[in-house]
């Protein structure tokens, strides 16, 4: 499944697009993603952009290492 950009179709279109995307290739990941996602959200102010993009950095890696090896790694 190949994704498309449609500049017709609102953000949360794209974003539901996006997550079918991504649980298709690895659910796991995609759970990990989507649930810090509310962390980006901001109000503008470059300071808490910047650490809120830390969090959320932080945050996937921390989950990501916790994950169990998959199966021929």
């Amino acid at each position: 499944m190949a994704l498309q950009f449609d500049p017709s179709k609102a953000l949360d279109e794209h974003l539901a697009e996006f997550r079918a995307h991504l649980e298709a290739i690895d659910p796991e990941c995609a759970k990990i993603f989507f649930d810090n996602l509310p962390t980006l959200k901001g109000d503008g102010n470059p300071s808490r952009a910047r650490a809120n993009r830390t969090t959320f950095n932080q945050a996937v890696l921390t989950q990501l290492k916790a994950l169990p090896p998959k199966a021929g790694n």
